[in-house]
């Protein structure tokens, strides 16, 4: 995910392209790695090109000759991190946060997050009544914004959907978004612990628009737990510690990669509740040994590999649905375990004023991209319309990428085209991956992003 109304399109021609590939050699198999290869993507798919031991973060990690250099030490990252929240419009920085806004100014947000939308599916395959879409747009009770609105503030508690309009309806584009479960209302997801500011709410008063550090969308009240201001920032402020194990379920709540959390002085995670008068409350639990880290993992190759592999196989959640994630959340989740903060969707990464991005367009040539693509160290983010990919080495001339995806389109030897619905965090070669049946995903390749300052 996304620019938003691109990526479901691009993922149609994706799926439907022609590819000529030639398979690139791949070492000799051995029976004990093949046993124990993880599953490329939720599928399981045999992708060409890749043999089993290359769905190990060491096979890749052998291959590195800087697998432990420190990109960024951890003060460093820091300003980095800084930099983006001060120089990136699509970041927040609640601590500078308003305590109290424009009712005009809470308007024009809701109505930049989506215009009414039309030609929507249901899961059902039925076309979305126009009734129903004056109900959603009517849900957001724009017209009960006052002239002035005091912000609230409040903590997530659960992973929390953020959604374009106050439903929890899923809606699609086409047959093939229903396939997929790319819901074109889901927008992203919060995880417990993150502070929002709270704005506004809907008719029934059962969502909240809210303004968390690196979205604004609607979310469901009952995650949130309030408090003051002071208390919010402090609370995320607490939260040193991060869970680099991959959906770690504590407390009957998901702790995904990268979340954060505060310890007390007995070791114990501190964890947000909201209390009976939907107040922010504590409870403390203990995590299993090694599944965080105190601050965040070195930013070095190694730990990049190891926390994008912990991840294959997972299924593909389009802005983060249903516990899982999507591209840009994939690489965001990754990135976030070693300290550094991306922006929430494609086509905010690829912009950031703040990150090193070599970019192509329509006069840039096939040689040109090719040429930047053997230079790409890993960890590089590979960026075509709506999609983003992490390299993750070079083999025989060849670029490999993990990446979250619906599914890939490569030809047979024969040239027949052979479709691998994938379906979640997968391993591929880059070269072999067509757009459409004139274009490789190189000709179409819109920068290369080396996660580095400026």
């Amino acid at each position: 995910m996304r620019n938003r109304h691109l990526i479901a399109g691009l993922f149609a021609a994706m799926l439907v392209a022609y590819a000529t590939p030639a398979p690139a050699p791949t070492p000799a198999v051995s029976q004990a790695v093949a046993a124990t290869a993880p599953r490329n993507g939720s599928a399981g798919l045999q992708v060409p090109g890749i043999a089993p031991e290359q769905l190990h973060a060491d096979y890749w990690l052998a291959r590195s000759a800087a697998a432990d250099r420190i990109r960024l030490d951890v003060a460093q990252v820091a300003a980095l991190d800084a930099e983006q929240f001060q120089r990136d419009p699509t970041f927040n920085r609640l601590d500078a946060f308003p305590d109290t806004l424009d009712g005009t100014r809470i308007r024009a947000l809701i109505e930049q997050l989506a215009k009414r939308p039309s030609a929507l599916l249901a899961k059902n395959g039925n076309a979305i009544t126009s009734a129903q879409i004056d109900g959603w747009m009517a849900d957001r009770a724009l017209d009960n914004i006052p002239a002035q609105v005091k912000t609230r503030w409040a903590i997530v508690t659960r992973r929390a959907d953020l959604r374009t309009f106050p439903t929890d309806t899923r809606v699609f584009r086409n047959a093939q978004g229903i396939r997929e479960r790319i819901d074109r209302f889901q927008e992203s997801a919060l995880f417990p612990g993150t502070p929002v500011a709270v704005l506004h709410a809907s008719r029934d008063g059962e969502w909240l628009f809210v303004v968390s550090p690196t979205y604004k969308a609607w979310m469901r009240r009952e995650p949130l737990a309030y408090a003051s201001r002071a208390e919010v920032l402090a609370f995320a402020r607490d939260a040193t510690q991060r869970v680099i194990a991959p959906n770690l379920v504590v407390d009957g709540r998901q702790l995904d990669m990268s979340t954060p959390v505060a310890l007390d002085a007995n070791g114990k995670a501190i964890l947000p509740v909201r209390g009976n008068d939907g107040g922010l409350a504590q409870r403390t639990v203990t995590l299993p040994t090694g599944s965080s880290v105190n601050g965040a993992l070195p930013y070095s190759e190694r730990n990049l590999l190891t926390q994008a592999f912990r991840l294959l196989g997972e299924p593909y959640g389009w802005g983060h649905a249903d516990g899982t994630r999507d591209c840009s959340g994939f690489v965001s989740d990754v990135y976030r375990s070693v300290g550094v903060q991306l922006a929430r969707n494609t086509g905010d990464q690829r912009d950031s004023p703040v990150l090193q991005t070599q970019r192509f367009d329509g006069h840039s040539t096939r040689a040109q991209r090719l040429a930047a693509l053997a230079q790409a160290q890993v960890g590089d983010l590979i960026f075509i319309p709506g999609h983003v990919m992490m390299v993750i080495g070079h083999l025989d001339g060849r670029t490999f990428v993990i990446h979250d995806t619906p599914g890939v389109r490569i030809s047979d030897a024969n040239g027949k085209p052979q479709s691998y619905p994938l379906d979640g965090v997968s391993v591929t070669p880059l070269e072999p991956l067509r757009a459409d049946a004139q274009r490789d995903f190189i000709d179409i390749m819109l920068a290369l992003q080396h996660v580095m300052p400026k």
